[in-house]
């Protein structure tokens, strides 16, 4: 017999209450997204149906508070390791005037509003500006689903969405402490105190801890979650103990872990999986569940006022946003993706009017006026940014789409051994959002045990695939030849391959890099781009500094421009800086090219005459990567000294990840 005694509303029951919440998150989206309302706008909308005030089915006790707030924090962790650092660090300018706009807008309307309109006294004012001026980044997860994270525009509204933040918590802390008796220069210097020591803890024992952990434990991907998520607590644990709002620790958490997490790690994608499916739609849910609207019925009186500071909030990030397009001369998608993304209000405003209420400067009804409005907003927010998320994510294509079209990757492997090492490497230099496969090619003897052989392959590969936890598809083909070289060459014709990717042991010689075989027979057989990398392994989340070595006369060939924006994509998914090393007359052709298209990535050009003297001269960490750009014998930027530079080199350098790249020639 089935049981219903046990349901009782609100629910009690743990398991009843995760099996709603469930039920939510998986069929909110399904179902609200089929009549164009956002997933995001459906969780809000569907907590304020099940909390206290309407349907009262779900209760806010404290497990599931534990939940919403670690989602809230996950929530500004993701936006500070998502955000591109040093395009951050190139803008920030942009992000200073656009988190002042965000904050002084708002904060000048709410307290003249709140003033001289609800007849309130001058602090409970200024704490209305404070609320209205802060926002927290609730529709993050939509521009984060339209591939656009790592554009300019979204990191100048990450870190003016700090900015304004900051400015709103500090004034919150300023109207509290003069309303205490504790406005003096003491108050002021402890502020000082506790915000440097904070920084120190952030950007001094985080990052070498972090940089300590990485080294020693690569690989187990759960003891990594956790370390990460157990720092992700302490910088939000830290915060709260020097006053600061822990959302704020959350957000320089994921900023100084930005280089240590490439995003297209298992690592990293395991962090978005699970904030995405779990935490982020709790705490959006957690929002909704403060709804009363209620309230609103059996008092219409305070509707008013409610219009009015809802009207005062959504116009004051509208003016920011208007102003900081107009200002720096921005397209209107990309105003309207700033208005999108800052509207939207959550934990700062309901932190502030709750310590304004504590303080008896804020009535209840001010409280709930807070919550209609955060759902208000965000509802607005998501509607806003998912359609301008896509115009973004439209005029931000870099490549012709025929360019994109003729990209095809193709590994030969033959060895076990460097397979993980090829195909992730592979999958680092495919273009983004990419759609086609990256192809494995086996090349095999035909031999009385060719099939056992291939079957062999077959399991090796999908154990290698399984581990890499990557979105690439990659597809195994095999072929039977004769010779590896026929075999390779042959495969890339039939597949019309642009890229062939090739591994050398880090025991093999330089003679046996630059002059082996099997390199030397493909390099004849095909005019495309070939990489050679060394293997088995290749640290990519350790670099400091990419070093792109150049011949003369290199900007002369084909696959020029191919090898430049190879170098470009890498720096940035690696987010380390590129340093030039070629020549006096290729700098002085390149150099303006550089610094407009890589902008904060280029770091300098080194000038050489490539002769035996200058190797000793370079000056790389063993975590640096080295790109050696190379060239086919009788090609245009073919240089014998050149050669021999690169063979000192890499006998100099040994411990350097090393990539050898041979670009298209006619």
């Amino acid at each position: 017999m089935i049981s219903l005694s046990i349901i009782t509303f609100p629910l009690q029951d743990p398991i009843l209450i995760i099996t709603v919440m469930f039920l939510i998150i998986l069929l909110s989206p399904m179902l609200l997204e089929r009549i164009q309302v956002p997933g995001i706008a459906g969780l809000l909308i569907f907590g304020m149906l099940i909390g206290p005030h309407v349907f009262n089915i779900i209760p806010t006790n404290l497990e599931f508070t534990l939940f919403s707030t670690t989602g809230l924090l996950y929530l500004m962790f993701l936006a500070g390791l998502e955000i591109d650092l040093i395009d951050f660090l190139e803008n920030k300018g942009k992000s200073l005037v656009l988190g002042l706009l965000s904050f002084i807008f708002p904060f000048v309307l709410g307290f003249a509003a709140s003033y001289y309109l609800l007849d309130l006294g001058l602090l409970p004012s200024m704490l209305i500006g404070s609320m209205l001026s802060s926002h927290t980044l609730i529709s993050y997860p939509i521009v984060s689903k339209a591939g656009i994270i790592s554009t300019t525009i979204v990191t100048i509204i990450i870190g003016g969405t700090i900015i304004a933040d900051v400015f709103a918590l500090v004034s919150l802390q300023l109207i509290s402490d003069y309303f205490s008796g504790l406005f003096n220069t003491a108050g002021i210097l402890r502020m000082v105190v506790n915000f440097a020591s904070f920084g120190l803890i952030q950007f001094l024992v985080i990052p070498k801890v972090a940089k300590w952990f990485f080294k020693h434990f690569i690989g187990d991907l759960t003891i990594q979650y956790l370390f990460i998520m157990t720092l992700l607590f302490v910088s939000a644990t830290s915060a709260k103990l020097f006053h600061i709002e822990p959302i704020i620790g959350a957000f320089f958490c994921g900023l100084v872990l930005n280089r240590n997490i490439i995003h297209e790690s298992p690592l990293y994608q395991r962090i978005e999986f699970i904030g995405n499916s779990l935490f982020i739609p709790v705490f959006l849910i957690s929002v909704g569940l403060l709804v009363n609207p209620v309230f609103y019925i059996q008092q219409p009186s305070n509707l008013l006022p409610l219009v009015l500071l809802i009207g005062v909030a959504i116009t004051g990030k509208y003016l920011a946003a208007l102003v900081t397009q107009k200002f720096f001369k921005l397209q209107n998608y990309e105003g309207n993706l700033i208005f999108g993304l800052t509207t939207s209000r959550a934990a700062s405003a309901i932190a502030i009017v709750l310590v304004g209420y504590k303080l008896g400067l804020l009535s209840d009804v001010m409280i709930n006026h807070t919550v209609v409005l955060i759902l208000t907003t965000s509802i607005l927010s998501t509607y806003v940014t998912r359609n301008n998320a896509k115009k973004v994510a439209e005029s931000d294509s870099s490549l012709d789409a025929i360019a994109r079209d003729l990209e095809i990757i193709m590994v030969p492997v033959s060895n076990p051994a460097n397979m993980k090492t090829l195909l992730k490497f592979a999958s680092f230099i495919q273009q983004s959002n990419e759609m086609k496969s990256v192809y494995a090619l086996s090349v095999m003897a035909n031999v009385p045990t060719v099939q056992q052989q291939i079957e062999r392959n077959k399991v090796v590969f999908k154990k290698v695939v399984n581990d890499l936890h990557s979105d690439v598809s990659f597809k195994l083909i095999t072929r039977i030849d004769s010779t590896i070289t026929n075999g390779i060459s042959k495969a890339m014709k039939e597949l019309s391959a642009s890229i062939v990717i090739l591994g050398w042991h880090e025991k093999s010689t330089p003679f046996d890099v630059l002059f082996g075989n099997v390199i030397n027979h493909i390099l004849d057989k095909t005019t495309k781009m070939v990489w050679v990398v060394k293997t088995p392994t290749i640290l990519f989340n350790n670099g400091s500094n990419i070093h792109l070595f150049l011949p003369e006369n290199t900007d002369f060939e084909l696959g020029f421009d191919q090898v430049m924006t190879k170098a470009e994509q890498l720096s940035r998914k690696l987010k380390d800086k590129l340093i030039v090393h070629s020549t006096q007359n290729m700098v002085d052709r390149m150099e303006a090219g550089l610094k407009k298209d890589l902008k904060g990535y280029f770091q300098q050009a080194v000038i050489h005459q490539f002769s035996k003297q200058e190797y000793d001269q370079i000056n790389a960490t063993d975590s640096d990567l080295f790109l050696i750009v190379s060239s086919r014998k009788n090609s245009l930027s073919y240089n014998k000294h050149y050669e021999k530079f690169t063979m000192r080199l890499i006998t100099k350098y040994s411990k350097p990840n090393i990539v050898f790249i041979y670009p298209q020639q006619v």
